[in-house]
């Protein structure tokens, strides 16, 4: 199996990975990863937070551990979004803008990315009982 790893920058600071894996006989089947700021975070939290969890019986682990990242991605997600911005005044109405940085993962704050793994945790879970 060949795995190709393309990062390209897009226009406004978005990240864009293509990951193409390809087998002889199969043909090729590509993913693609758009994030922005550390929204990538949001998928090797979850993973990294699986691992202590991995040794628990039933399967258990893999539900355990994707709540556990869950949360951690919800609470870092929620820090790194709710900072505060640098503040402008346009000087054709007089109004005040406000730059924030973003942390998104396909276009999804991370915070929010934190509901999809947790309902799999949970999915993960039940199926283990």
């Amino acid at each position: 199996m060949l795995l190709v790893i393309d990062f390209k920058l897009l226009p406004r600071r978005h990240f864009f990975v293509r990951l193409r894996a390809s087998k002889i006989n199969q043909g090729r089947v590509m993913f693609f990863i758009i994030w922005q700021g550390w929204g990538v975070l949001s998928i090797l939290i979850p993973l990294l937070c699986m691992v202590p969890f991995a040794g628990l019986f039933n399967g258990l682990g893999l539900g355990v551990g994707l709540l556990v990242g869950a949360a951690v991605n919800a609470y870092i997600g929620h820090k790194l979004n709710n900072q505060p911005g640098k503040t402008y005044i346009d000087k054709n109405t007089g109004g005040e803008v406000i730059f924030r940085k973003k942390h998104t993962l396909f276009y999804v704050p991370m915070q929010y990315v934190s509901v999809l793994w947790a309902v799999v945790g949970v999915f993960a879970l039940f199926s283990a009982l």
